[in-house]
């Protein structure tokens, strides 16, 4: 008769059955363990979350960008990204320092639990912060939701408050930084160019001594005007000379005699002894002339009275020869006594006067005039010059004005720097635990203990069946229990 075999069922409730005490006992032994850490050791975690979202990065590199394409530049490179660039900050030893200062004020007993005694200690035991924060960038979007793990669900969202403001911290730290450099930048820039503005002052100031002049537009003004000026007052002044030269002459032809005659006459006819002479001449000639009608030249009285005249004449000319010199004539017209003969000349003279003085000032605004155009002529050339050196003044000294005004902006700027990190949602207290908890244990201890037990129930047939092929025939009874069925399908009576 064939042997008995048994359905897929009943060989795995038989199984069940011959090891049901193995399997509780195996599964019982694992499971307490497994509840004794879940209770005694195992400390669950508690995650507080927060969402942040990113306003352009904190990380630049351009300097020197026109003002309305420097607010654009939000990166050092153009493929990278602002989101991920910022979020790398999570991971700088400022959020570290920043745990490690809160946890040492407020929880000193977590560090002491954890055997953290120096910040070497707690770098080890932070690393790069990983295993305590998690932070996702949504994608599409410039949020972050950033998690802090820890064991009490008070600390985990203190701890994420630290690190969202130690964030927010970093980065506006990173941009005044950057504002800073850029300061820096610009005030390199604008000594240099101060340096350049010295020098180029330094020449145009020995370019003016160089060449005497101070204002190149104003001199250049001045010059013209006073040429004008010059040409004008020269004109006038000639005319006027001329119209003075034309009446001492008018006097001269009345006078019918030049200045130094006219002048010579006056003089002599204005002395005393000559006129006194002159009127004892006139006597002796009438006396004269009254002797000489009734007498002959022979008489001794016309004689007398020729004597005296001729005496007369020779005192007036000795007269004359004390008075003026060496006279030009000797005939009376040489003499002016009279009141108005004296005015003409005396205007003659005047007229004489003025018109040498008025040629005189003439010549010297001729050669003031000389000199400006000789001025003008060099002008251009030296007008070149200072205009070079001028306009190289005026494009640094803008420059330079241009570069302070953005060193003073600059300077407010790094005053109100702000973070690019803004809250979305704060930091919230944790209602219940992260996977695993306490009752995902329990349920993890009874399924690991149970699996356990059939595992040792099916490893011990397995190595219960290997044996049994091994042992002798005369061993096989002892091994086989008394209750159970011969392996051949016989009882003890063969039957």
């Amino acid at each position: 008769m064939p042997p008995f075999e048994a359905s897929p069922q009943e060989n795995i409730s038989g199984f069940f059955q011959r090891n049901a005490r193995l399997i509780a006992g195996a599964g019982l032994f694992v499971t307490f363990w497994m509840l004794v850490y879940t209770f005694a050791v195992y400390k669950p975690q508690y995650a507080a979350k927060s969402v942040v979202i990113i306003r352009d990065s904190a990380i630049t590199s351009r300097y020197i960008e026109p003002d309305n394409y420097y607010a654009l530049q939000t990166t050092s490179s153009s493929s990278s990204n602002p989101v991920l660039n910022t979020m790398g900050i999570l991971k700088s030893g400022a959020i570290s320092d920043a745990l490690l200062a809160y946890f040492q004020e407020k929880h000193p007993e977590q560090l002491k639990k954890n055997k953290i005694k120096t910040k070497k200690d707690w770098e080890s035991f932070y690393q790069d912060g990983s295993s305590f924060i998690k932070a996702k960038n949504q994608p599409g979007t410039d949020l972050i939701a950033i998690q802090f793990s820890w064991s009490d669900p008070m600390i985990a969202k203190e701890a994420l408050s630290v690190v969202v403001e130690a964030f927010q911290n970093a980065s506006r730290d990173l941009n005044k930084e950057e504002q800073i450099n850029r300061t820096k930048f610009l005030n390199k820039q604008v000594i240099e160019i101060e340096a350049k503005l010295a020098d180029i002052r330094t020449q145009k100031s020995d370019y003016q001594s160089k060449e005497r002049t101070v204002s190149l537009k104003r001199e250049s003004d001045d010059l013209a005007g006073s040429r004008m000026e010059l040409s004008n007052k020269l004109n006038q002044i000639e005319s006027h000379a001329q119209g003075k030269e034309n009446m001492a002459r008018r006097y001269q032809q009345l006078l019918g005699m030049d200045a130094e005659r006219a002048l010579k006459a006056s003089a002599i006819g204005q002395n005393s002894s000559m006129s006194k002479l002159q009127d004892e001449l006139y006597h002796l000639q009438q006396q004269y002339s009254l002797l000489n009608s009734s007498l002959t030249e022979t008489n001794p009285k016309v004689r007398e009275i020729q004597a005296q005249i001729d005496q007369v004449k020779a005192n007036i000319q000795a007269e004359k020869a004390r008075t003026v010199g060496k006279f030009l004539g000797d005939g009376e017209g040489d003499i002016v006594a009279d009141g108005t003969r004296n005015t003409l000349i005396t205007n003659m003279l005047q007229a004489q006067g003025e018109a040498q003085d008025l040629r005189a000032q003439a010549a010297i605004i001729r050669n003031r005039l000389s000199q400006v155009n000789r001025d003008i002529s060099t002008f251009p050339e030296m007008a070149e010059g200072l205009t070079n050196i001028e306009q190289k003044e005026a494009s640094l000294s803008a420059a330079l004005d241009q570069l302070r005004q953005k060193v003073l902006e600059g300077k407010l700027k790094e005053e109100q720097t702000l973070s690019n990190v803004f809250i979305v949602d704060a930091p919230r207290l944790p209602e219940k635990a992260q996977f695993p908890n306490r009752s995902h244990l329990i349920v993890l201890s009874v399924v690991l203990g149970f699996g356990v037990g059939v595992a040792v129930a099916f490893g011990r047939e397995q190595f219960t069946s290997t044996r049994r092929i091994a042992l002798p025939q005369w061993l096989e009874s002892i091994d086989t229990p008394a209750d159970e069925p011969h392996p051949e399908g016989h009882n003890d009576d063969g039957q």
